[in-house]
């Protein structure tokens, strides 16, 4: 991404936690106001409502923090320090403390004015949330037609549970690309927990899964793949 946009590595980090932090708060927002809607209405079990917490307190925890970090540059600069300081040991001696962290300086400050930018004209987040707010409603939908396609009733907010909770899931590093067969036992025994029968949340959780994750790997490579060889033909400069 930086080599595609020529732009400072620490400014591409920090587009990068901007998105993130936009779509952890719209989906806090949504786990919020269908987890409310749906406990009224349809009154669930106590361990469904306990995962639900557990999950919206954990995502406000990880907003504050990278919050925090992006406004403390002391504290960041402390932090990255510590985390030179763990690479350097356990290379034994073969990279430079002095040179680390003279790279990491460059990254931190480019990444705190890209940070600082968006705070002094916050104007330029208009678009960004809009189009996040868009793509959130239509990530759900694909979902409600899932459900209408295998002709299974299910409210909107038990689905905007589910998918809240599944998006706030994948923001955690596991180390297993796009939580292949992790966040598929967790999609389909969260649409079961909320009533609906084990059959359709199998077949819908496969059917979403499959809409929302390979055909995007899909698109994703192909776009890698053409990037990369529009990349190798452009001209070098001596």
């Amino acid at each position: 991404m930086t080599n595609e946009s020529g732009e400072n590595a620490g400014k591409v980090v920090a587009s990068v936690i901007g998105q993130r932090v936009l779509s952890m708060t719209i989906t806090l927002g949504g786990l919020i106001v269908s987890s409310i809607y749906f406990i009224i209405n349809y009154r669930p079990s106590m361990l469904v409502v306990e995962f639900v917490g557990v999950i919206g307190i954990g995502t406000l925890v990880s907003l504050i923090l990278i919050f925090y970090l992006s406004k403390n540059r002391q504290v960041t600069d402390r932090v990255v320090d510590w985390l030179i300081g763990v690479l350097v040991r356990l290379s034994r001696g073969h990279w430079k403390f002095e040179g680390l962290k003279q790279q990491a300086a460059k990254m931190l400050k480019a990444f705190h004015d890209g940070i600082d930018s968006l705070s002094v004209r916050p104007r330029l987040l208009a678009s960004p949330i809009v189009l996040s707010v868009l793509a959130w409603m239509l990530d759900l939908l694909i979902a409600v037609f899932v459900f209408r396609a295998i002709n299974a009733h299910v409210a909107f907010a038990a689905i905007a549970i589910v998918y809240s909770i599944t998006t706030a899931f994948q923001t955690i590093p596991i180390g297993v690309p796009g939580e292949v067969g992790v966040l598929d036992i967790i999609m389909a025994t969260l649409y079961t927990a909320l009533g609906i029968p084990p059959a359709s949340a199998l077949a819908a959780t496969i059917l979403i899964r499959g809409l929302t994750l390979w055909v995007r790997l899909l698109i994703g490579g192909i776009t890698v793949q053409w990037l990369g060889i529009k990349g190798m033909k452009a001209p070098t400069i001596p």
